[in-house]
């Protein structure tokens, strides 16, 4: 099958939905589908096109100025749909961006199939910033031709639920993962401490900058993998007496796999997330996880093997903090985890399910023409 993909950015740009739009392209590619991208040229060190592990990359160039980006990004995703409408038997787009929305409107036009992946969720979420006054309902408009909206999770199928969005056109898919082979057995108690994501507000990292003063000297070090706008008030606390040299900022990463080999505890204090690839991806290498009950950690059973914290109580992750510290949480905790999200969330039966999906849709397309 010929299967194209729209997101507005992609990798090397930072971001759960992007790797998570990069790994799909890849695991499709290898089940024998011609799979292209289609994103934009975000950086010009990126090359134009460019074929990665079996799958076509083009990048289109758009408007520098911010008040350009967003029509500039939108005719950019016209033109994308337009040119992949003519060779592909299904698009799918990602997140809700002025790009993917141009590609979607383009791909309709020329009758191709179309889902549209939504990628985050609560109050700066793609719902949310689908309905912006000055864009004047254009987006929920272009929304009404998407033939199945994905999901990741059941917290963002409820909130499309609310918005009056039929739940015959949602389809709930986890995100897909790469099972790592023999990860290192974490030390008990812990000694490195790990995060991974984007430096941002909306994780709850100033939470964790206040409870954290409460294992310093304890042997306990927290390494912080990620970018985003908080990393300057971050190097400045990591430098701060307070932390005592407790905290590295080890930057962003492709592939954070050497980090989740070299951690023993895993912290994501995170307020809000659609789903929460890195929760499960510290799961399956076998690491304790301290996180909230955001994404799909709200929809797992009570005897789910991770520790849910409230988000924003600096009390409950220093005491939490503390409790690891001293070698109080449970020993067998990460095998557990990693048994959980092996069982979970292999990627054998998601891409199966994601492929009959699209095999209905052409069918359905060749049915009506």
């Amino acid at each position: 099958m010929r299967v194209a993909l729209a997101i507005q950015h992609y990798p090397p740009y930072l971001g759960g939905a992007e790797c998570q739009a990069r790994d799909l392209a890849r695991a499709l590619a290898a089940r024998a589908h011609q799979v292209e991208v289609a994103s934009t040229r975000w950086s010009k060190a990126l090359p134009r096109q460019e074929v990665t592990s079996g799958v076509a990359v083009w990048r289109l160039p758009v408007a520098g100025p911010r008040w350009l980006r967003y029509p500039s990004a939108f005719l950019a995703g016209l033109r994308a749909g337009w040119r992949l409408g003519g060779r592909v038997d299904v698009l799918h787009a990602h997140c809700l961006s002025a790009f993917a929305l141009g590609a979607v409107l383009a791909a309709r036009r020329r009758g191709v199939p179309c889902l549209l992946k939504l990628c985050s969720t609560g109050a700066c979420g793609d719902l949310a910033r689908l309905r912006r006054p000055w864009l004047l309902g254009l987006p929920e408009r272009i929304l009404r031709h998407v033939e199945r909206l994905v999901v990741p999770s059941l917290v963002v199928a409820d909130e499309l639920a609310a918005a009056g969005v039929p739940a015959s056109r949602t389809l709930v898919l986890p995100s897909i993962f790469n099972v790592p082979a023999n990860p290192r057995r974490a030390m008990h108690p812990p000694r490195r401490a790990l995060y991974v994501g984007r430096l941002h507000e909306g994780k709850g990292l100033r939470t964790l900058m206040e409870a954290w003063p409460a294992v310093v000297g304890r042997g306990l070090q927290l390494v912080l993998v990620g970018d985003g706008p908080l990393h300057d008030e971050l190097a400045a606390w990591a430098r701060s007496p307070a932390v005592a040299g407790s905290v590295e900022l080890a930057g962003y990463r492709a592939d954070p796999t050497v980090y989740y080999r070299g951690a023993d505890l895993f912290l994501f204090p995170s307020r809000s997330e659609s789903f929460g690839n890195v929760i499960v991806e510290a799961m399956l290498h076998g690491l304790p996880v301290l996180t909230t009950a955001v994404g799909v950690v709200a929809e797992w059973s009570a005897e789910a093997p991770v520790y849910r914290l409230p988000a924003d109580d600096v009390g409950a992750w220093r005491s939490a903090l503390q409790a690891a510290a001293a070698g109080a949480l449970d020993p067998g905790l990460g095998e557990s985890a990693r048994r959980f999200a092996c069982r979970h969330y292999a990627q054998e039966p998601v891409l199966a399910g994601l492929e009959r999906v699209y095999r209905d849709l052409v069918e359905a397309r060749g049915l009506s023409s």
